[in-house]
């Protein structure tokens, strides 16, 4: 598999993971009564929507970052720069949108935080890398002495 091909799918792997993560330790809290809230419906609606929305923009990232080193030198900062814009042009309509229009069904609090799993799964990716690396090579060293 490609190297970058490899390394967005550990990115959205730790995106994924850490929105699952903050959705069940936030039912938990609401179950016990920590934190009050009407609707637990939009606290999952709001993780899942904002997962989908940071998963798009890593894939995103990856598309524009792969054309954009098979372009000059200029070509390529213009086009890293463009897409850029695009995305936090098309974060900032989603998230006014969702609030100003769907405030009743996505709790924009979630929606913010699962957004934000996309810099923390930055962080976790060489760790993801190092343990699939791991597992692999162990499965290879037992497929060899078979």
């Amino acid at each position: 598999m490609d190297r970058s091909k490899k390394t967005l799918f550990e990115l959205i792997g730790g995106i994924v993971t850490l929105t699952l993560i903050e959705l069940a330790i936030v039912t938990i809290l609401i179950l016990c009564r920590i934190i009050e809230t009407d609707n637990t419906m939009s606290v999952w609606l709001g993780g899942l929507f904002g997962m989908v929305i940071a998963s798009a923009m890593s894939y995103h990232m990856s598309y524009v970052i792969s054309r954009a080193l098979d372009c000059g030198q200029s070509d390529a900062e213009a086009l890293m720069r463009k897409g850029s814009l695009l995305r936090m042009s098309a974060l900032f309509t989603i998230i006014v949108l969702s609030v100003c229009f769907f405030r009743k069904y996505i709790n924009e609090y979630m929606l913010f935080l699962s957004i934000m799993n996309l810099k923390f799964a930055a962080y976790l990716v060489p760790l993801i890398d190092r343990k699939l690396t791991a597992n692999s090579d162990i499965s290879q060293e037992i497929s060899k002495s078979e």
